[in-house]
């Protein structure tokens, strides 16, 4: 942002308006001069700046330079705006507090831009509740804001540690201090009992605030406001049951379907029944149509086709047809929306639809008749599209394959689905030399024994049948996109923004130190492909992937086709999972009212406002999913504590080292005190670190070995000290 503004003499004109904007109400600025007094110092106010009847404080117009370009900053981020011949400061904004573990928060204010909320500024808001913000300024190239009101508190109960009688609180000494310790900055709050609680307890947060004195370390005590909590009777047991139970609070991950919004069986087969007859669905035969999942997949929403032609290649794309069971208006789907998407833990899933559509009449089984909302394209043998068709099918499935089970088929000759692996293929090598980004990182998946215990985690091996899924899908998300763009209906985009080109320095300082010769000249996708590519990378490639990951930006969705950057794609949209995304659906529905020829069933604010709800809880799914395998580690390598293991050095900060195993795909932590004699570990720049202990430095995917001190499920963490000899 302090790009933009340029220079701080604009900075400090936005920060000033800002600010007399947060005092005020909002600022206004008639867009003609009014006298020519005002134009010198238009920014500060002046004694004809008086409040009008609504409260707001008119302003002449800035005729200088750096005004106007203030001014059109300001717009351009979504803080001001111009109506009936004036300018409006906008500084009052909803969305969802976003807190850091070192207390401090943000929240999206604009379109564009997020806002810092110091924690002074925060008062009893936590982590993810939806507040209102009024903005206070503009500092150093970011928005600060103010909690003014909390709109929605984001959870019921959470997980805290009691940490005694809360002081300064007055009354009988039934108030408790208890920490919070799911959310990032594990936040104080008090409880009310009549008793000393337990040690651990699940806590009901009600509207009451009250004041007590905090702690602060090495500063005494100071005056704070917050919530009071109440116990809920809600047991906490240390089995799986029990972290399912802990995720399912801590992330509000839905619970099970109420009865009314769960379809009957005999109205579903009645509905499907007669729309198989329906003759506008194109009847798709003569065809091997298969699908492939993973092993314990039971929402089969895709299948594929593809024969060889005699101009290259055409490929069928075959999705659950949902829109046709989940219709707008319907309380369905509302639920869909407010779920947002599926939520897989290990071994289980919090499905977006009941599974009487999820796991049935949407899914696509084998040896039966499905109705499905297709894609068919075509591609001449160079792996270009060159044409492409939507519509309505019933479709029969030959056949269900496990990603095994396809890749042993593909090693056989004449096998119906290697013309599918041929074209998937063709398409890798196109588009990896078109620039796509491809870092194939392993996923992790949860092992389980034959009786159902849970034994570990496991790196999943990327086959050849998980590359000819994966681009059959990514085709036929590009044609929807494309589809929609020429088309002129508005869907929801899949958007993935270029990396930042000033992440550019520290890949390449990274570059300098470690690997001689090698630089990044731009943040063009094929000149990262050139360095991936690149063999004297081999040697701290695991280390190089995981910076690239953490300097791309974060994918949303938008009723704007921005393209995708990672994919090297011009339009991209989500298509192919509606069963399991919110987006999906809501593209499947226009593109149906489309094709039918009528009128567009959602307006671009509404499509605008689908794409952040979806953007954010699927932020949320990843979390969840994420702290799930944290938790699933911890409990895996509980019985090895004292235990040495084999590790590199992930990253770091002045307070601890991060560590990935070796042999088990889960990170762990070495504290300050672990490394240096002093308690604080010596940085000696972006990607090395001085051990005391060791007397010797570190640096990022440097391997050394660890003993296991302490798997701490509470914590979600591993402890590691040196193994030293």
């Amino acid at each position: 942002l302090s790009k933009e503004i340029m220079d701080k003499g604009k900075e400090k004109i936005v920060d000033r308006w800002l600010f007399h904007a947060f005092k005020s109400g909002d600022l206004r600025l008639p867009q003609k001069a009014t006298h020519e007094a005002n134009v010198k110092d238009a920014h500060a106010p002046t004694a004809k700046n008086k409040k009008n009847k609504k409260g707001a404080r008119d302003s002449a117009l800035p005729t200088n330079p750096a005004d106007l370009e203030a001014l059109h900053f300001l717009e351009t981020a979504g803080f001001a705006q111009r109506k009936k011949g004036e300018w409006r400061i906008l500084n009052e904004f909803v969305g969802f507090l976003s807190v850091a573990r070192s207390g401090i928060a943000f929240v999206q204010a604009s379109a564009r831009h997020e806002a810092i909320v110091p924690h002074a500024d925060r008062g009893p808001a936590l982590h993810r509740d939806k507040v209102k913000v009024r903005i206070t300024g503009f500092n150093r190239g970011r928005f600060t804001a103010k909690v003014v009101e909390i709109v929605e508190p984001f959870s019921g109960e959470y997980l805290a540690s009691i940490l005694g009688a809360a002081r300064g609180v007055g009354g009988k000494g039934d108030l408790y201090l208890a920490e919070l310790i799911d959310l990032p900055d594990r936040p104080q709050v008090l409880v009310k009992a009549e008793r000393a609680p337990q040690k651990l307890a699940y806590l009901r947060r009600t509207a009451t605030q009250k004041q007590y004195l905090r702690e602060i370390k090495d500063r005494g005590y100071a005056r704070s406001q917050a919530f009071l909590f109440e116990i809920s009777p809600r047991k906490i047991t240390q089995d799986r049951k029990g972290d399912l139970e802990r995720l399912r609070l801590r992330y509000m991950l839905p619970g099970p379907f109420e009865k009314a919004l769960v379809p009957l069986k005999k109205h579903l087969d009645k509905a499907v029944k007669a729309e198989l007859k329906n003759a506008a669905r194109v009847h798709v035969k003569d065809r091997y149509i298969f699908t492939i999942d993973g092993e314990d997949a039971k929402d089969f929403d895709d299948a594929i086709a593809c024969r060889e032609t005699e101009r290259g290649y055409e490929l069928d794309v075959h999705i659950a047809d949902v829109g046709f069971f989940v219709k707008l208006d319907t309380p369905l789907f509302a639920e869909a929306l407010k779920r947002g998407n599926s939520y897989y833990l290990a071994g289980s899933v919090i499905p977006m639809l009941p599974e009487i559509l999820s796991n049935e009449f949407c899914s696509l089984k084998p040896k039966t008749h499905r109705l499905a909302f297709s894609v068919r394209m075509h591609f001449d043998h160079a792996g270009k599209m060159v044409d492409y068709e939507l519509f309505k099918s019933v479709i029969y499935i030959n056949k269900r394959f496990t990603y095994n089970e396809a890749h042993k088929a593909l090693q056989k000759k004449g096998s119906p689905i290697e013309a599918a692996m041929r074209l998937a293929q063709i398409l890798i090598d196109r588009r990896d030399s078109e620039g796509r980004v491809d870092l194939n990182i392993a996923e992790q998946k949860a092992v389980y024994d034959k009786k159902g215990a849970f034994v570990g985690l496991a790196s999943e091996t990327r086959l050849e049948s998980h590359r000819l899924v994966e681009e059959a899908m990514l085709s036929a998300n590009q044609a929807v996109a494309n589809y929609a763009i020429r088309h002129k209906v508005h869907i929801l985009h899949r958007n993935h923004e270029s990396m930042p080109v000033d992440k550019l320095d520290r890949l390449n300082r990274y570059l300098e130190k470690y690997v001689a010769k090698l630089k990044l000249r731009s943040v063009e996708q094929k000149e990262i492909g050139r360095i991936l590519s690149d063999q004297r990378l081999d040697s701290v490639r695991s280390v190089f992937q995981y910076l690239l990951l953490r300097s791309f930006m974060q994918a949303q969705y938008a009723p704007e086709a921005k393209g995708h950057w990672g994919l090297a794609f011009h339009e991209y949209a989500h298509f192919t999972s509606p069963i399991r995304r919110f987006a999906d659906l809501v593209t499947h529905l226009e593109l149906a009212a489309h094709l039918t020829k009528s009128k567009a069933l959602f307006s671009f604010a509404e499509l605008d406002s689908f794409g952040r709800e979806a953007s954010r809880l699927e932020r949320i799914a990843f979390e969840a999913e994420r702290a799930d395998k944290k938790l699933l580690a911890v409990r895996a390598l509980a019985h090895r504590v004292n235990q040495t293991f084999d590790v590199w050095l992930s990253g770091f900060t002045s307070e601890r080292l991060f560590v990935t195993l070796v042999e088990f795909p889960a990170e762990g932590e070495i504290e300050a005190a672990a490394v240096d004699k002093r308690g604080e570990i010596q940085v000696l720049d972006d990607f090395s670190v001085f051990a005391g202990k060791l007397q010797k430095t570190l640096s990022l995917g440097d391997r050394f070995k660890a003993k296991l001190v302490k798997a701490d499920p509470l914590a979600m963490s591993l402890s590691f000290v040196f193994s030293l000899p």
